[in-house]
């Protein structure tokens, strides 16, 4: 069991995305969040759709964490030690891509032991055009689609129950 701050109020994961050639942000708190209680809160950062709140069963929160802390290896992910792969690799295979106006994925975790934050830029794309780099695959099945596609249609599960 992966031990979770007491204090029901605490963000233990949340997942953002900043930048991109967007429209402004109105509400700045991240995208998703999901509390030690369970409450789970996911926002319309435009603010023209109300926050929808949820609640998920602490056996559920706890197959999430150990979906992103075990399977992922979310507390491993480097911010910079990525970067420095993708541009390895690039230089192996003899590319040079950058992309501009794209998003940056910020997620954090914070359990009772470890508080981690990670963040790439343009995440989605890099991860699709280089695949073999694995921290950076491990890190975009963590990204929004991720969480929710845990529990999504398909599935056995539902993330977001009213």
């Amino acid at each position: 069991m992966i031990q979770i701050p007491e204090d029901g109020t605490v963000a233990v994961i949340t997942m953002d995305v900043r930048g991109g050639y967007r429209l402004p942000r109105v509400d700045n708190r991240p995208w998703l969040t999901i509390f030690a209680d369970g409450t789970v809160r996911v926002i319309d950062d435009s603010g023209k759709v109300a926050p929808i709140e949820a609640k998920i069963s602490a056996e559920e929160l706890q197959d999430l964490l150990r979906f992103a802390i075990v399977e992922q290896q979310f507390f491993d992910f480097d911010s910079q030690t990525a970067l420095r792969e993708l541009h390895e690799e690039q230089r192996k295979i003899d590319i040079g891509l950058s992309m501009d106006d794209n998003l940056l994925t910020v997620i954090r975790i914070r359990t009772a032991e470890r508080d981690h934050t990670g963040e790439f830029y343009a995440l989605d794309e890099y991860a699709t055009i280089f695949r073999a780099l694995k921290p950076l695959a491990n890190f975009q099945r963590l990204n929004c689609r991720g969480w929710l596609g845990k529990y999504g249609p398909g599935e056995k599960k539902t993330l977001l129950r009213r």
